[in-house]
């Protein structure tokens, strides 16, 4: 006989500020480490530079990639790093990326809070150091992009969609409004690329308490409908925006989805979608190695309370573990049917792993496991902290291909690693578990500044940094460079060199005429055409090439003009 979700029942307990202030403290110094140093990089530019030049010209509403519209993304994420800009005066790396550094230390704290209520003060605290030690969502957490902030959104809506099943009746307007206004911000920051944690969300509760209860509730509904309507707004006013400037709606966001969402595409990407739970499953580490502990037989499933040795094991607790469960498996789906295989959009549920590790220790406090599994859960302690010491060297070895320094820092961290690895065997061999839980937790800081070296390094080897300090040398500051894709695909050439940019980034494919000279900075397609057809209009040709990255800076003599370029002698 199915089980039916009860959904008035009290929570069970809540973390004490104390716990919370002390997971944030832990998330902001591994997340903080390093942001302020390396150029920008990948596609950091592309938010970055957006929000700066919204400040510069006072235009919000649509954002601008230099000359180009750019609406890939909506526009909460420009707003939030122009605001930062706007509030500090300052425009560097350092408050691009801070955002970033908050939001990932605001998802711990938030999973400490949730966790807490649900399972008990234990479970926060786990479950908030649990999200600080997957160190595949720093990534996300150390750049200007908008992974972080999204995950944060993303996080919260799950969280607060599934609470709405459980909570009383006095709560619920609160927390689907504060769920509704979650899901606004995640529209807001990247459409619908979210929408499986949602989905998710919505049916898993359902789905493994296998009752339809949670579906008939109209909260959850309401405070998606005004996550919808916010997006909705926003898509109007900038609608009319286009139409008063008379300018050609820009689409490339919505081409994005269209592409991720044909059949073909899905069918040539099914290899890496079908490996999304694997991935999911070793990014989470080391986390997600206390998954299996969590079907243990009475902690899973049955229709009564059940004692443990030092507490209970309540239907609610049940109910709760297996809604996070099942949001988590429907999200999976979800992403793997729309064929979004790039782990960055699983990251937007991974982190509801947490939780469930947090429901682990509270049953662990409460006695529900019989010795044998609380024996692996030991091994798998100790593990991770072995695992973790390990990565620093990793990461010291990142370093040195990046050609870093600092290995007095990188040795004193492994050092303190690997000393705290062997106390935390050595206590939970003495069952010292609180001590042992401590010392995983300097573990984690140990792995910070190593992490924000290789970033720094990593940053080094991807920015277009290196091809700006050619364009620098060749071209004046304050002057205008031509360009084709470049603009969108490495913006922050043109910040770092401090040019002025006319970009076609559509069209400098084929030939064009213009009618003055110029310096234009080619791709290596861009350039491979107008070298072959026009190779007697070029010159001062400069080869830019490092790694993957190759462009071609050149002048341009229009026709008809005998004037020599800069530079050039007169012969």
């Amino acid at each position: 006989m199915s089980e039916q979700v009860r959904g008035s029942i009290p929570p069970t307990g809540g973390a004490r500020t104390i716990d919370i202030l002390l997971v944030l403290a832990v998330a902001l110094f591994v997340n903080c480490a390093g942001i302020g140093s390396g150029p920008l990089a990948g596609t950091e530019g592309h938010r970055a530079l957006v929000a700066h030049q919204m400040v510069r010209s006072g235009d919000y509403l649509l954002p601008r990639l230099y000359d180009q519209i750019y609406l890939a993304k909506p526009p909460l994420h420009y707003w939030i790093l122009a605001g930062m800009e706007k509030l500090t005066g300052r425009a560097d790396e350092l408050i691009w990326r801070l955002p970033s550094a908050v939001a990932g230390a605001a998802m711990a704290g938030f999973l400490c809070f949730m966790a807490a209520i649900w399972f008990g003060r234990l479970a926060g605290i786990v479950s908030g150091m649990a999200c600080c030690s997957i160190v595949a969502l720093w990534g996300q957490n150390h750049t200007a992009e908008i992974d972080a902030i999204n995950s944060l959104a993303s996080v919260i809506t799950a969280c607060l969609l599934i609470h709405l099943a459980f909570v009383e009746r006095r709560r619920v307007v609160v927390c689907a409004l504060c769920a509704g206004l979650a899901f606004g911000v995640e529209l807001l920051l990247k459409g619908p690329a979210g929408l499986g944690a949602v989905a998710g969300a919505l049916a898993g509760p359902a789905v493994l308490n296998r009752g339809t209860r949670t579906l008939k509730r109209p909260w959850p509904w309401i405070a998606v409908g005004i996550g919808s309507v916010m997006f909705l707004v926003y898509g109007a006013v900038a609608l009319w925006r286009f139409h008063q400037l008379h300018l050609p709606l820009e689409t490339s966001g919505v081409n994005e989805i269209w592409i991720n969402l044909l059949l073909d595409g899905r069918i040539r990407s099914l290899p890496q979608t079908l490996l999304v739970p694997v991935l999911m499953v070793l990014y989470g580490l080391p986390a997600s190695s206390f998954l299996p502990m969590v079907f243990y037989g009475p902690m899973w499933r049955g229709d009564g309370d059940v004692v443990g040795r030092s507490g209970v094991w309540s239907v609610r607790d049940r109910q709760i573990l297996r809604a996070l469960v099942g949001t988590m498996v429907v999200a999976c789906a979800a992403t793997m049917v729309c064929g979004l295989w790039p782990p960055r959009y699983s990251y937007l549920w991974l982190p509801l792993i947490c939780p469930v590790v947090g429901a682990a220790a509270a049953a662990f406090e409460r006695g529900v496991y019989p010795l044998k599994i609380m024996d692996w859960m030991n091994i798998l302690l100790a593990l991770a902290g072995i695992g973790m010491t390990a990565g620093i060297v990793v990461m010291g070895w990142l370093c040195w291909r990046g050609h870093m320094g600092h290995w007095v820092l990188l040795s004193a961290c492994a050092i303190v690693a690997a000393g705290m690895s062997c106390l935390v065997i050595r206590w939970i061999v003495k069952h010292r578990m609180a001590l042992a839980g401590w010392g995983l937790v300097v573990i984690i800081l140990a792995e910070g500044p190593p992490f924000g070296l290789a970033q720094i390094a990593d940053r080094e080897r991807r920015s277009g940094k290196r091809c700006a300090d050619v364009v620098a040398e060749s071209v004046s500051r304050g002057e205008t460079v031509t360009t084709g894709r470049l603009v969108l695909d490495t913006p922050e050439i043109f910040y770092y060199s401090g040019v002025n940019v006319q970009s076609y980034p559509n069209s400098l494919i084929t030939l064009r005429e213009f009618p003055t000279s110029r310096w234009i900075l080619f791709d290596d397609f861009e350039y491979a055409a107008w070298s072959r057809d026009v190779p007697e209009r070029l010159s001062r040709v400069r080869v830019i090439s490092y790694r993957h990255f190759y462009a071609a800076l050149a002048w341009y003599t229009a026709r008809g003009d005998s004037r020599p370029g800069p530079g050039m002698d007169l012969r």
